[in-house]
């Protein structure tokens, strides 16, 4: 459930579990979002402020590519963290529940669909890290090769 995931999420991080569905009044996890430039995205943090991840997801052959499609998606979007994405994985069935009814790619996790997805950590040593939704429970985190060109995709994540 919803609030298990964010009671672990909230532990792991040290924070003070709190309302799960609400942010102000305004905002809830699984929120469809219409942003001031008509970028589209769902609510999947409201510890950290509200942040949201893009309805949309693109293949991106490297890291640079990924780079700039999501600063393309619209104003203020960028390449997700670990701990963003670690939030959008512990949430991905509500999030998906929200991208399935609104007719948008649903977040695919396993095999044979074992999708990676790019983050924004720095790149060190001409290397960067990627994130890995390998499993129902499970996910892992990796490096590649700065040039790598290799079957990956990207979505993009931002402030409100």
């Amino acid at each position: 459930p919803l609030t298990w995931c964010l009671n672990h999420y909230a532990h792991r991080h040290g924070l003070v579990q709190r309302d799960p569905a609400v942010f102000n009044g305004k905002y809830h996890i699984g929120q469809l979002v219409t942003c001031e430039d008509g970028s589209k995205g769902v609510v999947f943090d409201v510890y950290d402020g509200v942040k949201l991840v893009s309805v949309d997801e693109r293949n991106c052959r490297t890291f640079e590519s990924a780079k700039l499609w999501c600063e393309n998606y619209g104003n203020g979007w960028r390449l997700p963290t670990i701990k963003e994405l670690e939030v959008i994985f512990a949430l991905k069935n509500y999030l998906n529940a929200t991208l399935r009814d609104s007719g948008y790619t649903c977040f695919v996790v396993g095999y044979p669909n074992n999708v990676w997805r790019y983050i924004s950590t720095p790149v060190v040593n001409n290397r960067y890290q990627y994130f890995n939704f390998c499993a129902p429970r499970d996910y892992y985190i990796g490096w590649k090769d700065y040039d790598d060109d290799d079957d990956m995709y990207a979505r993009a994540v931002r402030d409100l």
